[in-house]
Order: structure tokens, then sequence, then C-alpha cells
């Protein structure tokens, strides 16, 4: 089973600085006191920009979200003018988060106490 948080912002032309910046801002939130790190592209279909994200989990980057700009047609059929609007979206995994929170060595133990009640 696979949890993630879906974020969607849509308003003046965006690009990736503009997701990067909501990105770090809820990555405060969700892992207060963690460095937050920029990683590599990645693609899928509605985005032409996008990006992986990590935090730093026992000497290496965890992978933990992803996120694009959205390709105008996408804008388009979100209502918008991509003329005068842009979109940008990320999700966040949620059972990697809490294994970064929780130092957990599988995310299997977030399903067993003391995570649920027994």
């Amino acid at each position: 089973m696979f949890h993630q948080c879906e974020f969607l912002r849509a308003g003046d032309p965006m690009a990736l600085a503009d997701l990067d910046a909501c990105v770090e801002k809820a990555a405060a939130a969700l892992l207060p006191g963690i460095e937050f790190q920029l990683g590599g592209p990645c693609s899928y279909p509605p985005v032409k920009e996008g990006r992986y994200y990590g935090a730093p989990w026992r000497n290496r980057r965890h992978d933990m979200a992803a996120g694009g700009v959205f390709k105008d047609e996408w804008v388009t059929k979100g209502g918008l003018d991509p003329g005068e609007h842009g979109a940008i979206g990320f999700a966040f995994g949620l059972e990697r988060t809490a294994q970064i929170l929780h130092d957990l060595d599988d995310v299997r133990a977030l399903w067993q106490p003391p995570y649920v009640p027994a």
C-alpha cells in the first residue's frame, strides 16, 4: 500500500523555481529541522519540467517527493489561459516521510504498534 499527499497550485505563470519554493515550504512543515534536497529531473505526462526531491537519511538522499510545471494543454484543461496562467503540482510519499521522521528500516512497521493500536 502506498499513500501520498498531492498539492496543486494554479495562478500566475510558474516555473521550476516556484515549484521548488512550494515544495520547500511543505517539506519544512512535514519534516521540521530536516534539510530538504533538490533532486534530478523526472517526467510524467502532464508536466513539461519536473524534478524529484529528497531528504538526507542514513547517509544518503531518500527520494520522497516529485513534482513539475504543467504543460499548457493541461493548464487549458483546468479552465485557465496558459498565456496568463500556469500550474505546478507535487506529491509527497507519506510512508517515506514517516520513515525519515521515525528512522524506520521498514515502512511496514507503520502498520504495527506503537503507530497503530494493538
